[in-house]
């Protein structure tokens, strides 16, 4: 993610500009809070600093956290709290009186283009922005190094370790052997597992707890585990009573199993 600034006043025999780029976990907020922490790096102190932006989340973040008093606990869960952490500590070692004013985008405001413009620019620069993680306090510097990464985690440390958890539990669900489909269709992106996340939270019921739900998620979970009572199933179940019959009971035209069931041309017309 790219980032830029340029200075406007006061006025300099040279233009002072900036831009640079940001990794791991990066978004707009972040960005923004690397290229307002970048420009109070060369700011003299005792100045009042006028920042002008067009992102609103920075401007309110800026102001919850020098407005009023935040805890480390609630400091950690701030986005980039880190480098939150660098830019009030900046304003009060230089003593800095700064002040974020809010512009419109995309309005033609040859400053803001320009900012915009740099901002494109750092994209593609090598100039890589990241803090010296042996200055900053243990308590609010957290360290993913599993791998030998060394990532800063710099949002939500419970979500964080939430979406691993649910990252992990997700793919060792994708190793099971009856999902090698699902394995194989999620790695080319076949399948839109957040809408699917919403079909799994339906509930067809009025009410919370019912028989009705019990039913319909036994009913989801067989289906998404492809373990439906097709007939291939139900022959190596029972290989007595059905070891003919092995055809679609609709149709009667291919073998019946979980990843066909859907394709039955009989059963399409029923759902």
């Amino acid at each position: 993610m790219g980032l830029g600034w340029h200075v406007t006043h006061p006025a300099t025999p040279f233009s002072i500009s900036f831009l640079g780029a940001c990794k791991h976990f990066p978004s707009s907020t972040k960005a923004e809070a690397y290229a307002i922490c970048t420009v109070l790096i060369i700011c003299p102190p005792q100045m009042t600093v006028n920042i002008y932006t067009d992102f609103q989340c920075c401007i309110n973040t800026f102001h919850n956290i020098t407005q009023r008093f935040i805890t480390p606990r609630r400091q950690l869960k701030i986005p980039n709290h880190h480098i939150w952490f660098v830019i009030m500590k900046i304003i009060k070692d230089n003593n800095l009186t700064v002040n974020l004013h809010k512009v419109k985008a995309h309005l033609a405001i040859v400053h803001n283009d320009q900012a915009d413009t740099l901002a494109k620019a750092g994209l593609t620069s090598n100039h890589l922005i990241k803090f010296n993680r042996h200055h900053l306090p243990t308590n609010i510097h957290i360290i993913w190094d599993q791998h030998h990464d060394n990532i800063t985690i710099d949002h939500n440390i419970r979500h964080i370790a939430q979406n691993i958890s649910n990252r992990q539990k997700f793919y060792a669900w994708l190793d099971y052997k009856t999902n090698t489909a699902l394995k194989i269709a999620s790695y080319d992106q076949i399948i839109n597992w957040p809408l699917t996340e919403k079909f799994f939270n339906f509930n067809p019921d009025d009410r919370p707890t019912s028989h009705k739900l019990t039913k319909f998620r036994a009913w989801q979970r067989k289906a998404i585990n492809n373990l439906l009572p097709t007939m291939d199933i139900m022959s190596l179940q029972y290989p007595k009573l059905f070891q003919d019959a092995t055809k679609c009971w609709s149709c009667n035209l291919h073998p019946e199993m979980n990843t066909s069931l859907w394709l039955c041309s009989i059963n399409l017309e029923v759902l």
